[in-house]
Parts: C-alpha cells; sequence; structure tokens
C-alpha cells in the first residue's frame, strides 16, 4: 500500500501536469501536517470513532480518538491550525489496556466543561468484556476515570453511546448501543453458512442523579432493543419537544431491524414505534447520518449498511420514506463486491445552502453472499434544490483505499469551511497501517452562519435543541445532538450554509423542555454564541488581521471572551440580550423614522431607554422618566443626526432590564 508521503508525491505531480484549478479538490489531507498521528488497532476491525469538542474552555475545537488496543489520543487544537497531543497531560492511560470501540463527550454536571465517555469491547486479546470508561473533566487539562464511583457498571460489547436528557431535568444521561453477546451462525446442510442467529446484549439507559452518580433504568424507562446495535442516535424524530432513540442494528434480516424508540416524557417509557413508522428496515446497520434535506422542518435519517444504504425521508414525524433510489445515495457497489458503509455525516462542505452527504467505506471480512471490495473510497454526494445528491467523490476527495470507521465534521479552524476527520483501522493480522486521516476544507465556499448553545435551565451543552434559522425566504432546521455517524461525534457547533444570501432574518432556538427564543438581524459568516434566557447573543467575527476579537460584556453577567484564532479582529459587544421579565416589546425593526417600544412595569420605577454604538457608547438617549406600574407606549422619533446602522437598545428599569439589536435604515 502507498504511504502518505507517496500519495501526496502522485498528487502534487498530477497537480503540475495539469493546468492549475483543472482538478481542484474542497479536501487536502492534512492530519500529520497539523500534529495528528495515530491508527486505530483492532484484530476483527470493529470499532474507531472520534469526537470534536471543547475540552478546555478556549473556544477551540479540540479531537478525542479511539484507538483500539493502543492508548486513546486527546489533540489540543493550538488555535493556528495545527493541534498538539496531550493524552498524557490529560490521564487517560488507562485506555492503553482496553480496546476501546466509540466515544462521545458530554457536561454530565453543567459546570461548563465537558466529560468523555468511551465505549469499549475487552482488554488485550481476552474474550472477557469490560466496562467502559467515563472521565470527569477536572477543568485543568486533566480528567479522572469515575466509572465505578457513577454506577456505570455494565460489562458489554459497547459500540456507541450518546448523551441526552431523556427526562428533562436539565442533566444529561447515557444510553449505550451494545453489540453480540453470543455469536450463532445457521448453516445448510452442506455446513455452508446461510443465515446469522446473534444473541445480543440489552442496550443501558443511565440516569442522571445529578451528583456525579448514575443509576441503571432500563426496566423502570422500559428500554427495549433486541438487536446488535452498532449506532445510536438521539433526536426528536416527532417534533414533540423530546428526544427520541434510534438504533441502527447489524444482522437486521436475520436478528433485529433497526428500532426507534419514542419518547413518552412526561411519562417514563419508550414506544416502540419502528414498525409503524417505516424505521424497521433490515438492514446491516453501521451508521447515522442525520439532517432536514428538504427542508419540511423535520429530520431525516441515512443508515450506512453493508450494501445498499438507506436515506429514510422523514414525513412529519409520523412515518418514514425511503429516497435513497431517488436522491442517489445508494452507495451499494464497489468493484466486485459490495460497499461497507460505517460512518455518515450531513452538512453543507460549500456552503451552498443545502446540504452533502459524507460516506466513510471500508472492507469488513463477511459470508461470500456478503463479499465487499477490498479497496473502497469514501464517498461525498453534494446537494441540491431538488433533493438529488451528484457523486462528487472523484472531484472532491483525495485517493484513498483505506480501511475506514468512524468520520465526524468540524471547523476545526474556523474558517467557515467544515471539515472532517476519519479513523482507519489498523489490523494486527495484516501489514497494512491505516492512520487517522483530516481532510482540511480548502474549497471555494458561501456565506454561512454558526451558532454555538449553552444551556441555562436545560443541560449546558443543550443537547436536544432544535435551532430554525429564517434567511433569504427559506427555513433551514437543525438539531442539536450528541453522538451520530458510526461510533463518533460530530461538532455541536450548528453551522448553516447560506450560497449568496447575506442577511439572517431571525433564528428561533428551541431549548429543551423550555421555552423557545427568537434572535433577530444576525450578520453571516460569524460565530455567535447564545446563553438560554439571560439571553446573551455574542458574535465572533471572522478575522482579517490577525489579532484576536474581544468580546465585551456590558451587562457584566460574563467575564470577557477572547477568540483565540488568529483571523479578523473586530471589536464587538452582546448584540442581544433579553431578559424577559421585562416584557417588552420593540417596533418596527429595521427602524425607519420612528421607533416604538411597548412594554410592562410591575412597579412604580424610572425607565431609561438608549441606543449604544458597536463599541458600549450611547449614541442617543431615547427616554428617561419616572413611569407608574402598568402597560406604557412610548413613541419617539429618531434624530435626523443619527447614522444609519446597527444599534443596542438598552431598556433598564430599576430591577429589570433587556437589550436588543435594532437595525436603523432610515427612510
Amino acid at each position: 500500500m502507498l504511504s502518505s508521503l507517496v500519495r501526496k508525491a502522485i498528487c502534487l505531480a498530477m497537480f503540475f501536469a495539469f493546468p492549475q484549478g483543472l482538478f481542484a479538490q474542497s479536501f487536502v489531507e492534512v492530519a500529520e501536517d497539523v500534529g495528528i498521528e495515530c491508527s486505530y488497532v483492532a484484530t476483527n476491525l470493529m470499532g474507531g470513532g472520534l469526537a470534536w469538542f471543547d475540552y478546555n474552555n478556549d473556544s477551540l475545537l479540540d479531537v478525542y480518538i479511539t484507538c483500539g488496543h493502543d492508548m486513546d489520543r486527546l489533540y489540543r487544537n493550538n488555535g493556528d491550525g495545527t493541534f498538539t497531543d496531550k493524552s498524557f497531560s490529560a490521564e487517560i492511560w488507562e485506555t492503553d489496556n482496553r480496546n476501546t470501540t466509540g466515544v462521545v463527550t458530554g457536561d454530565i454536571n453543567n459546570d461548563g466543561y465537558r466529560e468523555i465517555f468511551v465505549t469499549t469491547w475487552n482488554s488485550g486479546l481476552s474474550p472477557t468484556f469490560k466496562k467502559n470508561f467515563l472521565y470527569l473533566n477536572n477543568g485543568d487539562g486533566s480528567f479522572t476515570d469515575i466509572t465505578i464511583a457513577a454506577g456505570l457498571l455494565e460489562q458489554k460489547f459497547t459500540m456507541s453511546a450518546t448523551f441526552v436528557d431523556v427526562n428533562l431535568d436539565g442533566y444529561l444521561d447515557i444510553v449505550t448501543g451494545n453489540y453480540i453477546e453470543d455469536a450463532g451462525v445457521i448453516y445448510d446442510a452442506s455446513n455452508n453458512p446461510i443465515g446469522f442467529s446473534h444473541e445480543c446484549f440489552s442496550d443501558d439507559l443511565y440516569l442522571n442523579n445529578g451528583d456525579l452518580t448514575f443509576t441503571l433504568a432500563n426496566e423502570m424507562y422500559g428500554i427495549q432493543n433486541d438487536g446488535c446495535t452498532l449506532a445510536l442516535l438521539a433526536t426528536d424524530f416527532d417534533r414533540d419537544g423530546d428526544q427520541d432513540l434510534m438504533f441502527a442494528n447489524d444482522f437486521g434480516p436475520w436478528v433485529i431491524p433497526n428500532t426507534l424508540l419514542r419518547n413518552n416524557y412526561p411519562d417514563s417509557s419508550w414506544t416502540d414505534v419502528s414498525e409503524e413508522t417505516g424505521a424497521d428496515v433490515q438492514l446491516y446497520g453501521m451508521g447515522w447520518g442525520h439532517g432536514d434535506y428538504d427542508e419540511d422542518g423535520f429530520i431525516d435519517y441515512y443508515c450506512t449498511n453493508l450494501g445498499r444504504n438507506v436515506l429514510l425521508d422523514n414525513q412529519g414525524g409520523q412515518a418514514f420514506a425511503d429516497s435513497t433510489t431517488y436522491c442517489q445515495v445508494e452507495s451499494e457497489i464497489f468493484g466486485g463486491g459490495l460497499a461497507a458503509g460505517w460512518g455518515a455525516c450531513m452538512f453543507d462542505y460549500d456552503n451552498d445552502s443545502y446540504l452533502d452527504l459524507l460516506v466513510s467505506n471500508g472492507k469488513i471480512d463477511a459470508v461470500s453472499w456478503l463479499a465487499n471490495s477490498t479497496y473502497q473510497k469514501n464517498q461525498l454526494f453534494r446537494g441540491s434544490a431538488s433533493g438529488v445528491f451528484e457523486d462528487v467523490t472523484e472531484s472532491e476527495l483525495e485517493e484513498n483505499d483505506m480501511k475506514s470507521r468512524g468520520c465526524a465534521v468540524a471547523d476545526f479552524n474556523q474558517d467557515g469551511a467544515l471539515d472532517f476527520g476519519v479513523v482507519n483501522v489498523y489490523n494486527l493480522l495484516s501489514s497494512s497501517n491505516d492512520a487517522f486521516t483530516l481532510y482540511q476544507n480548502q474549497g471555494e465556499v458561501g456565506n454561512y452562519v454558526a451558532f454555538q448553545l449553552k444551556g441555562v435551565n436545560c443541560n449546558a451543552d443543550a443537547f436536544g435543541a432544535f435551532v430554525k434559522v429564517f434567511a433569504g425566504n427559506r427555513v433551514f432546521s437543525h438539531e442539536v445532538t450528541c453522538g451520530s455517524s458510526y461510533a463518533s461525534q460530530n461538532s455541536s457547533i450548528v453551522h448553516v450554509g447560506l450560497g449568496s444570501v447575506d442577511l439572517v432574518d431571525s433564528v428561533i432556538v428551541y431549548w429543551p423542555g423550555q421555552a423557545a427564543e427568537t434572535f433577530d438581524y444576525i450578520q453571516p459568516n460569524q460565530l455567535n454564541y447564545f446563553v438560554q434566557d439571560t439571553a446573551t447573543f455574542i458574535a465572533l467575527p471572522i478575522d482579517t488581521i490577525g489579532v484576536d476579537t474581544l468580546i465585551i460584556d456590558t451587562l457584566k453577567i460574563d467575564t470577557l471572551i477572547t477568540d483565540t484564532v488568529p483571523v479578523d479582529t473586530i471589536i464587538t459587544q452582546i448584540a442581544n440580550r433579553r431578559i424577559l421579565a421585562l416584557n417588552a416589546f420593540i417596533h418596527p425593526n429595521p427602524v425607519k423614522s420612528e421607533f416604538n417600544i411597548t412594554c410592562a412595569i410591575e412597579v412604580r420605577s424610572r425607565v431609561k431607554i438608549s441606543w449604544k454604538d458597536q463599541f458600549g457608547r450611547e449614541a442617543w438617549a431615547v427616554h428617561d422618566a419616572i413611569r407608574n406600574k402598568g402597560v406604557h407606549e412610548i413613541k419617539t422619533p429618531v434624530p435626523p443626526h443619527l447614522a444609519q446602522g446597527v444599534y443596542i437598545c438598552e431598556i433598564s428599569t430599576e430591577t429589570e432590564s433587556l437589550m436588543k439589536r435594532v437595525v436603523f435604515s432610515g427612510d
């Protein structure tokens, strides 16, 4: 097999042999160049995942990579496009004596730091199953193994997991997807294998007690999936405000097909709606990709397979239609055998406003009727307004003949173009050495907007939140969820490609178990932080002169925030904060000539209203007077000296306050 350096040399030679730009690819493999060097070592080629998250709260996305029999790796993002291996200082040494498979992250105690949950199989070549790992984030760059103290004592062949607040109490619970317990094969009279009769481990639900301990709640919640789970996804498929569970089950035609459990919150139970919704597809389910590719407000699901993959088009939260063939994303055949799909991600790689689809493929040894090609390319499908995808693998991805498994998406260098990592397996029984690959997006992209959510009255990661972005007379829907793909976790930053649209009309955030909030007139091409209920909205524009962006919180609720990515400097401030107790309404917005406020005053108080510029300086004192309790209409013409632009309107009484962005467009 060609080494990474040789492949790069060949690609470079081809680049200069042909007219430049003719074969320009969007994605370039850069793992070794940016400091990431590790392999997934496993004897049976199962597993291999990664998780994108910010473990040290420096506003940069780091990456955790499972390495099978080798020690896992945690790479810190340096903010300059490179990474540093912090595995030893992070104290995740125990993984060196365990066959790790997948990983997810989540803040289990809402202290602002994410914990790491690693799924495992066994130790070394021993057939004995082992416990998973739960690492508590100490907030100083290190982690503590609290698995036993937390009560996570099950020992199973665990392939996937997710953090999800199943009972909406504000604390993240854990669900694990478990695989084969006892293997069984069906033979014909000539002793030829013709099917499977595996016994599968039950999946587990651990309820968060709020004190760094968990309670195994399988019986209490009636969680039931008898399949051999390879991938697990927490998602609100019916948009009723709570997250449901989707299981991709291997050996579906023989054991149990894919399973969908509907969350019956506030009842502590689940209902199996697999058959009635059509989610019970019978395949060798490997991984999940998800997103609202047809913009109908409901999340759709793509399940990988050993053979034909399946795209389940969500029909209003009531049923699913198989849209795979119409959308041209079957990905069934490679060479003389089947395609073996593992990870899958729906994301907009070129920011043209249409979701694209990434599928990671890789050979797995199988019986004759499931024979799959030795060399299989990862695939990239470009989405369109019609819902039909185009296979752009050849034009956008470098050649790849590795045995790929988990994949996950993130904008690791915060340039507005989504990148992705892929775990490739190293087989102890062969001479191949397939290292982790990181594909940096260097293609031409359109406008975008991104959101990082912080829960206050819900879980801190806002897992389960649903976001609607209104822009260009279209509505883009995204769900903030935990693990997906195969044994992996995408960045939880919501990234929306906008194409040529240069203004976001508004964004609605449906916080899990809480009231929705609306944010207005958001500029594109920046990362925004939304903090629930306070509700802080901080905009981080993309830099141009290489100095950090400074964020000033004028209400002093948050400390100063520094964007540590050396790309563009604009001093800005909170663009929108609502303290709903004030109960004030500003209209119209944008403002033309007259400024109107309707506000309900709870007690007699002085009411102050002013407009401030982006530096926090007062541009216009609108109102300052004593007002009695009750509803007041305050109407004021905008003074002629005021320049057109964006301002912060601050309305305050002696006990309440509200800040909101207003756009003054003039006559």
